[in-house]
C-alpha cells in the first residue's frame, strides 16, 4: 500500500511527517516507511507503529525542513511521539524509494547526487576531549567534500566579504564560532571586530536548526587566519559542523562529526587559512571574478545552425569559464522560486539579454513562451539591463534528455558585456561565465552550454 504527497512549488520551512493508525495494530506492529525526496536526493525513514488500542493513534515520524527551497536538511533520527512519549527508533537508511505502480502521478526517480547527502556515519568524527596537540586545541578531522548546499547556505548569512568564515550546525547544542587572525587576535562573541582587518562578528547563537555564526573580513590583510569551534554543549550522540570558508572567489567546506563525554569547554580547530591578498579578494556580491578574466565570445563570430526548436535558427559557440562561483550560485538560488531543475542568467551592465531554454522535447521556453505544462516550466518575466538583472527558467518536473542553453544579445556595450548562467541540476550547480561581444543592431544568439538531465 502506499499513500504520497507531492508539492509542485513547495515553500521553504518545516515539514511535520504523520502517520495516522485508525484500527488495531497487530502485536507485531506494522512496519512502515516514509520516503522523502527533495529533488535529486531520497532519505528513507523506518519505523515500526506498536499497538495502542483500537483508537487512532498518530505517530509523528520525522520533521523535515527545506533550508532554501533546493536542498533539505534532513533529521537522521526519527521519533515516534504519543502522548509526549519519545521513542527512539532505528537510523533511516539513505535510500530510493521503490517505483509505485501509478507512474502516470508518481514522483519522479531519485538520482545519485554528488552532495555530501549521507549523513553523520560518513563524516569523520573529532572527539573533543580527545588528545590535544597544544595546550589549547584538538586538531578536527575534517572532510572537505563539496557541499553545495551549506556554501549557499554560508552565503546568505552574515555579510559578504573577500574573507567570510562560517560555522554552521543544526543542533540543539552551544558551539562558538574563534577565529585568531593574522595579527593573533581572537574574533568571536566577546571580541566582535577589528579595524585591522574590518572584521566583524555576525553575533552569537545558542543551537538548533538553521544556526550559524560568522566573522567576515572587509578588509582582510595577507597571513595565516585560524579557525576554531568551541565546543560547550553537544548531544549525547554527538553533532555535525561544518565551517564554510570563503576565501576570495575561492569556498571551501570543513565537516566533522563532533563528539564531547564531559561538560568542559574544548576548541577544536577546524582549519588554517592562507589570505594573500591578492586579486581573489573581490568583496562584490554580484560577481566573484572581473570581466577581464572571463573568456570572451565574440557573437559575430561563425555561427551553426540549429533545428531543434522554433526560436534558434543559429548560434555561436560560447567559451566559458566554468570556475565555482559561490557568490553567482547564492544570487542566483536566491531568485524565482526553485525546481528540480533550474537555469539562471545573471548580468550587470545596461543592455538586454535574453534567455532562451530549448527542452529535452523540442519545446523553447523563453520571454514568447513562458510556460510548459508537461515539464512544470516556468520562465521569471523578461528583463532589460542593468545592476542585478536576471532571467530565470525553473522546471518542477522536468523531462530526461538534452537541454540547451542560449543566451540572445540583443544591446552589448561596445566593450562587452560579463554574463553568467548557472545551472541547478538536481544537487549539483554549475555556473557558466564568459564576457559577450557583438558589432551591429541585429540580435545574436550565443549557446553558453548544453547538459542532460
Amino acid at each position: 500500500s502506499m499513500e504520497y504527497i507531492k508539492w509542485t512549488r513547495p515553500d521553504t520551512g518545516r515539514y511535520d511527517v504523520f502517520v495516522r493508525a485508525r484500527g488495531s495494530v497487530p502485536s507485531s506492529g506494522i512496519p512502515v516507511e516514509v520516503v522523502v525526496l527533495d529533488d535529486g536526493e531520497s532519505t528513507v525513514y523506518k519505523a515500526v507503529l506498536q499497538n495502542h488500542g483500537s483508537s487512532a493513534t498518530d505517530y509523528k515520524i520525522v520533521f523535515y525542513t527545506r533550508s532554501d527551497g533546493e536542498d533539505g536538511e534532513y533529521v537522521l533520527v526519527p521519533v515516534i511521539e504519543e502522548e509526549d512519549e519519545e521513542i527512539e527508533v532505528p537510523a533511516p537508511v539513505a535510500s530510493s524509494p521503490s517505483t509505485p505502480a501509478d507512474t502516470a502521478t508518481a514522483p519522479p526517480p531519485a538520482r545519485q547526487s554528488t552532495a555530501t547527502s549521507s549523513g553523520y556515519s560518513s563524516l569523520p568524527v573529532t572527539n573533543a576531549g580527545g588528545s590535544r596537540t597544544i595546550d589549547n586545541y584538538v586538531e578536527a578531522n575534517t572532510s572537505t567534500a563539496r557541499d553545495s548546499q551549506a556554501e549557499r547556505r554560508a552565503a546568505s548569512v552574515g555579510r559578504n566579504a573577500p574573507l567570510k568564515i562560517t560555522l554552521l550546525w543544526d543542533f540543539a547544542g552551544d558551539c562558538d564560532l574563534v577565529v585568531n587572525q593574522c595579527d593573533q587576535t581572537d574574533i568571536y562573541r566577546s571580541n566582535t571586530t577589528s579595524s585591522y582587518t574590518g572584521a566583524v562578528f555576525s553575533g552569537d547563537q545558542f543551537g538548533g536548526n538553521g544556526s550559524y555564526e560568522s566573522v567576515s573580513f572587509t578588509n582582510p590583510q595577507s597571513g595565516i587566519y585560524d579557525a576554531f569551534v568551541q565546543v560547550r554543549d553537544v548531544p549525547s550522540g554527538g553533532g555535525v559542523v561544518k565551517v564554510v570558508v570563503k576565501n576570495g572567489s575561492s569556498t571551501k567546506v570543513y565537516a566533522t562529526r563532533v563528539t564531547k563525554s564531559n561538560s568542559g569547554l574544548k576548541a577544536i580547530r577546524m582549519c588554517q587559512i592562507s589570505y594573500d591578498g591578492g586579486s581573489s579578494s573581490s568583496s562584490s556580491s554580484s560577481s566573484s571574478s572581473s570581466s577581464s578574466s572571463a573568456p570572451v565570445t565574440n557573437a559575430n563570430g561563425s555561427t551553426t545552425s540549429y533545428t531543434p526548436g522554433e526560436v534558434v535558427s543559429s548560434y555561436v559557440q560560447a567559451s566559458t569559464s566554468t570556475s565555482y562561483d559561490s557568490a553567482a550560485a547564492s544570487r542566483a538560488a536566491g531568485v524565482s522560486g526553485s525546481g528540480s531543475l533550474k537555469v539562471t542568467l545573471l548580468w550587470d551592465f545596461s543592455g538586454d539579454i535574453d534567455l532562451i531554454v530549448n527542452q529535452a522535447n523540442g519545446k523553447d521556453i523563453y520571454y514568447g513562451n513562458t510556460s510548459e505544462s508537461s515539464y512544470g516550466a516556468h520562465y521569471s518575466g523578461d528583463q532589460r539591463g542593468g545592476s542585478g538583472s536576471y532571467e530565470s527558467i525553473r522546471w518542477t518536473r522536468p523531462g530526461t534528455g538534452t537541454y540547451d542553453v542560449f543566451v540572445r544579445a540583443r544591446d552589448i556595450p561596445s566593450g562587452g558585456g560579463l554574463v553568467k548562467v548557472v545551472v541547478k541540476n538536481g544537487s549539483d550547480t554549475t555556473v557558466y561565465t564568459t564576457k559577450i561581444r557583438k558589432t551591429g543592431s541585429d540580435f545574436k544568439d550565443v549557446r553558453i552550454c548544453q547538459f542532460s538531465y
